[in-house]
């Protein structure tokens, strides 16, 4: 292949597939599995549907690599990466208003009942929110992209249209002010279970596993996201250089995005007896996948004691 860029390309694309596969099969499950019918489920459905979406950028840059063309012209790059650009800023959203959930989750245990009962009601807010601020992002960066530099000759990577003035500062500002939010929620979920501790039934194994797993999801979804905007300002600030603006560069930032796209439906799987058993039970049929997982729950179940009903229904992790 002549085409230098080829190969970091692939490595990139490569990366997304088993996100794609990791919301599909956390979207699937949910839909399918009435058990799992919830506030914060529907919004982690909404998130997969938007993850497999945004990890799609990274099949557009191989694709137009495989074309042969190292680079094509900032115009067609913004129109290429609409969607994706799109489910990436809701993305971030959504992450923010699971942590919200969780929040209110533990501070007000008895709202289930109250406000499945009015889902649409309480979560049309959040979607409003999530749909406006990307649509917001993206009619900024067009300015850029479409009218002031639209011959310029990018990789068409997510983050060409939003390479410039207004838009790039404000998607940085405003990124870092989202993650921050979204890592403090789940502090306080942390804070508030610590002291309804002693009211649980639970005993110090579950309290740990519980721990465990909010700093898995404070460390791989929420802080990948944080990291990087932290990667992106230090970058902007480096000397620019070929094999760093081209190889290096996107390949780290596709790495970050990649885990926090693909993490919830692992970390449910290890964390949650409830999503445990049902991707076990919507999969059981399929071939390698279903012994795959009856293996790797019975030893979770033979290694790690569940967490106890009243802590399990306390906080939807």
């Amino acid at each position: 292949m002549e085409n230098p860029l080829f190969f970091s390309s692939i490595f990139r694309w490569l990366l997304s597939l088993p996100g794609l596969f990791f919301n599909g099969a956390l979207l699937h499950t949910i839909i399918c599995q009435k058990s799992l019918r919830c506030t914060c489920s529907t919004l982690l459905a909404i998130g997969s549907l938007l993850d497999i979406v945004s990890l799609l950028t990274f099949s557009v840059t191989f694709v137009v690599t495989l074309s042969g063309h190292n680079f094509i012209s900032l115009f067609t790059c913004y129109f290429l990466q609409l969607l994706p650009n799109l489910s990436i800023f809701s993305s971030v959203w959504i992450v923010f208003f699971v942590g919200f959930d969780r929040l209110i989750a533990v501070l007000f245990p008895l709202r289930c009942n109250l406000l499945e009962k009015h889902l649409l009601l309480y979560i049309s807010p959040m979607l409003f929110v999530t749909f406006g601020y990307s649509i917001y992002m993206v009619v900024m960066a067009a300015n850029w992209a479409l009218f002031t530099y639209p011959d310029w000759p990018v990789l068409c990577t997510n983050s060409d249209a939003f390479a410039f003035g207004m838009a790039a500062e404000t998607a940085l500002r405003n990124g870092l002010l989202i993650d921050c939010t979204s890592f403090l929620f789940y502090i306080l979920v942390a804070i508030v279970l610590v002291f309804r501790w002693k009211k649980m039934s639970g005993s110090e194994m579950d309290k740990h596993r519980l721990f465990k797993s909010l700093s898995a999801i404070m460390l791989f979804v929420v802080g990948s996201y944080f990291f990087i905007c932290v990667f992106v300002l230090l970058a902007s600030s480096m000397p620019s250089q070929p094999f760093f603006t081209f190889h290096v560069f996107p390949s780290i930032l596709a790495l970050l995005t990649c885990v926090a796209a693909s993490s919830n439906a692992p970390l449910l799987f290890i964390f949650s007896k409830d999503y445990r058993l049902a991707f076990r039970k919507q999969f059981a049929e399929w071939p390698l996948i279903g012994k795959w997982l009856n293996r790797i729950g019975n030893v979770q179940v033979n290694v790690v004691r569940n967490v106890n009903m009243n802590v399990s229904s306390t906080i939807p992790l």
